[in-house]
């Protein structure tokens, strides 16, 4: 039988989210708040709304610290489901997993004092404005690539509302026997793009990509190499920053090589620096 979270994929992100407020040191009332203010949408919502109360009930009272507003909260949510959802009077099985939840969430044993979590320690690299790395491309050496390496320039940074830092950096490609030695240099290389458009509302390149650093053994995973640190920047001329239309691509460890040759293939360098 799939479990209420399985069903509704919603209770679980409510839970995960309380966690991650509760590790960056929220009490259990300003985590729920966070979750409360995070869902306005969703509580509005006839479906979605008593997701909310049933995955806040189900997240506290998991560590025996669920309280008597949520508890009701949950009760009426279950209620609000049972009403709602014309596939519980035909799908017994869906049915019986819903009642199931609520005989296990709605417990009145799980009400007590707020529980103790354990502070989440955040992990910022000690990487500078302009730091740049080699990324080896290893099997991705075709003849168009080889002897070449995919430089990684660190642009910016950026600190997640859980607390992880992302590195934003530019990719480009260079011949490993011709590394950069200085800012011009590096500027002169141009960048790989994540994206380009040629429309008549929007013209320019997206070049910014992230990094997921939250840990250190995250950030080795991406074998970078450090070169040096260019810290005289001068952005793309076509450059298109990102917006809530299109966000910086973020690149998981050990895809770096892969990613840049892909669109490397596809855009090549697209136009240099300013200068």
């Amino acid at each position: 039988m799939a479990s209420i979270s399985e069903i509704f994929p919603m209770i679980e992100d409510i839970q995960d989210d309380y966690r991650l407020y509760r590790r960056k040191g929220e009490s259990r009332e300003e985590a729920c708040q966070h979750i409360i203010d995070d869902n306005q949408k969703e509580l509005a919502d006839v479906d979605d709304g008593p997701l909310v109360w049933i995955g806040l009930a189900k997240v506290t009272g998991s560590r025996g610290e669920m309280t008597e507003e949520l508890l009701d909260l949950a009760e009426q949510a279950f209620q609000q489901i049972s009403e709602n959802w014309a596939e519980l009077q035909e799908d017994h099985d869906l049915a019986k997993t819903v009642q199931h939840a609520h005989d296990m969430i709605c417990d009145r044993r799980k009400i007590g004092e707020q529980a103790k979590y354990p502070k989440k320690r955040i992990y910022k690299p000690d990487w500078e404005i302009g730091d740049t790395f080699i990324c080896e491309l290893e099997d991705l050496e075709t003849d168009e690539l080889h002897g070449k390496v995919v430089l990684v320039r660190k642009v910016a940074e950026d600190q997640h509302p859980h607390g992880d830092w992302e590195q934003i950096v530019y990719l480009t490609i260079c011949d490993r026997d011709h590394l950069p030695t200085n800012s011009d240099e590096m500027n002169a290389l141009g960048y790989i793009p994540v994206q380009s458009w040629n429309r008549k509302n929007i013209k320019g390149c997206q070049y910014k990509w992230l990094l997921w650093t939250s840990s250190l053994k995250r950030q080795k995973q991406y074998k970078l190499t450090k070169i040096g640190c260019f810290p005289d920047i001068q952005k793309p001329d076509d450059e298109i920053d990102p917006s809530p239309l299109w966000t910086s691509f973020l690149i998981l460890p050990g895809t770096i090589n892969s990613y840049a040759a892909r669109c490397y293939k596809q855009y090549g360098i697209m136009h240099k620096a300013k200068q």
